[in-house]
């Protein structure tokens, strides 16, 4: 949630998450109609059926703000679903709740009810009435909707109120149009003696500048890259064949089975397997119109089954299904009976084991990400309503934070159409964690060591100390034959600091070595006696000699100490 001085609302994002989560059909009616009227809380509790004209595709709301609004499809969708499945009562609310008897809404009970699916839908802050009515003000004034025209739809009159709803949309503008207070005055509840003291004291109300900026939208008849794809999938489902999309949420799965679904006149769009009663009813809906008249609303899940199995079917529609990661293990059985009567276009996220009785009906197809042209030719569709200073760097942001993901690409654009011009510091802000990608270096390291491992058996084998020593894995062995090679010398050898190499493994006794070769050395400040301490403390000098034997002009790794030293300066 969007967070505002006065009030919350959803962002386009948040509404999608917060739908997400209500499978109900009459909870789903209820939130789409708070977010695509705008009415109070009061207003859709005390909504009757009376009120909506399905012919004329409009809703009258009643009461001291009396206004006719209009709705569109998805809200005429919503209520339609819900009148379906409405309980045949005489209570003339249109909302009712079955609970012990069948009466209409209580107020306390939608407030809980909304405040729930907030918490199932992962927002912090409780979900009311009045965020969902902020969510849609916002929307009106970020189409560029007048205060008139606002004013009429919300049925308030307060310019405050109305200021702060377009002061959200549009936080960088400034509000100081003119709006004469008498075209809000036909929507005034005040009394009459209130409303002739403010005409002889007016006020000067502004009002808003229209903004050029309009958000965006991605038809379901718009495609990009999908062609191949969409071309192999409609012959698959015309051999009769079910096919079932994959791949990582975001991939464009949901944008293709609607696209197919719209354009397919026997196609019934299922968007979730759950609750597997409400996709047989909708899918009897469909295919048996007269389901209802001899098995009654309140019929079960075997039932349907059993009427689905034995009634003859003319034309068998295409069931298409989003989301059967969704699809519980129980229903599975049921679902693979279907699909002996009906070809099933469907889509998942992730190929849950426990559903592989499932999967092996399909015929699986991978949506690909998109390519660069079809990312390229999506986004100057979308920006088409904004205003870009730097276009080619906002497309090369896009696509290489998209990875190939078109909602990756619509959110994105999304945060930019709010802004009444896209400026390079906020396209530089633009960021989607399908942009981040991870490197497993497992198989790598797991290489290195083995040839690590190779490499010390090789020197091993072909006596090779030096290389034995650089693979560093501290084995032990004798340094008999390096003084075997090397007699003794006469010659005062000349150390230094840098002659001393200590090994990977073994780093505590080198650590000791040099604190003893620091006590042996009485100079302390004498860099050659310091050597000759950790020489002959690692073995190298003998006790009976007064002069040390020359050290091999090779790599020499002590007995038992993991010191390696060096040639001699």
């Amino acid at each position: 949630m969007v967070p505002h001085p006065s009030f919350e609302y959803l962002t386009t994002t948040e509404i999608k998450q917060f739908l997400g989560v209500i499978d109900d059909p009459r909870d789903r009616a209820i939130v789409i109609l708070f977010l695509s009227t705008g009415l109070f809380l009061k207003e859709v509790i005390a909504l009757q059926v009376s009120d909506i004209h399905w012919t004329k595709r409009t809703l009258t709301v009643t009461g001291k703000r009396h206004r006719e609004l209009p709705l569109n499809d998805e809200t005429y969708n919503a209520l339609a679903e819900w009148n379906s499945r409405r309980p045949k009562t005489p209570v003339p609310y249109f909302f009712l709740t079955e609970k012990s008897k069948v009466k209409e809404l209580s107020e306390r009970g939608l407030d809980h009810l909304l405040r729930r699916y907030g918490i199932e839908a992962g927002f912090q802050k409780s979900i009311s009435a009045q965020v969902l009515r902020g969510s849609f003000a916002v929307r009106l004034f970020e189409q560029g909707l007048s205060l008139k025209e606002a004013s009429q739809i919300l049925g308030i009159t307060d310019f405050e109120s109305l200021k702060k709803y377009q002061l959200a949309a549009h936080p960088s503008h400034s509000v100081d149009s003119e709006t004469p207070t008498e075209k809000l005055e036909h929507l005034d509840t005040r009394s009459t003696t209130t409303k002739l003291i403010a005409k002889l004291f007016p006020k000067d109300i502004p009002t808003e500048q229209s903004p050029s900026v309009t958000p965006l939208a991605l038809e379901t008849d718009t495609l990009f890259g999908r062609d191949v794809l969409l071309k192999e999938i409609t012959q698959r489902l015309k051999q009769g064949q079910s096919v079932l999309l994959t791949g990582p949420l975001g991939i464009g799965k949901t944008h293709i089975l609607e696209h197919i679904a719209k354009h397919q006149d026997d196609a019934v769009m299922i968007k979730t397997p759950t609750p597997f009663k409400h996709l047989l009813t909708d899918l009897c809906d469909k295919a048996l119109p007269s389901w209802k008249t001899k098995l009654g609303t309140r019929a079960s899940i075997p039932d349907l089954m059993d009427y689905i199995q034995h009634t003859p079917l003319l034309c068998p529609p295409l069931v298409v299904i989003d989301h059967l990661e969704r699809l519980k293990r129980s229903d599975a059985e049921s679902l693979v009976l279907l699909m002996k009567r009906f070809t099933v276009l469907g889509a998942t996220d992730v190929l849950d084991t426990r559903l592989q009785l499932v999967w092996w009906k399909f015929k699986a197809m991978p949506v690909p990400p998109l390519d660069k042209r079809a990312m390229k030719a999506m986004i100057a569709y979308l920006a088409q309503p904004l205003s870009v200073t730097d276009y080619d760097m906002m497309e090369n942001r896009l696509i290489a934070q998209s990875n190939g993901y078109p909602l990756a690409i619509v959110d994105m654009m999304t945060h930019l159409c709010h802004q009444r011009r896209v400026t390079p510091e906020s396209i530089r802000e633009m960021s989607h964690d399908v942009g981040i990608r991870y490197r497993d270096w497992t198989n790598s390291l797991i290489i290195f060591w083995a040839m690590l491992v190779g490499f010390r058996f090789i020197a091993l084998g072909t006596h090779s100390f030096e290389g034995y020593i650089l693979a560093g894995f501290g084995t032990e062995f004798s340094s008999a034959p390096f003084s075997a090679h090397y007699p003794p010398t006469s010659i005062t050898p000349k150390p230094s600091l840098a002659a001393f190499s200590f090994s990977f493994q073994n780093p505590s006794i080198a650590v000791l070595v040099i604190v003893q070769s620091l006590i042996h050395s009485s100079a302390g400040s004498s860099q050659q006696a310091f050597l000759h301490s950790a020489y002959r403390c690692s073995g190298g000098f003998t006790n009976t000699s007064p002069q040390p034997r020359l050290a091999p002009r090779s790599i020499y790794r002590s007995t038992r100490r993991g010191i390696a030293l060096s040639r001699w300066a």
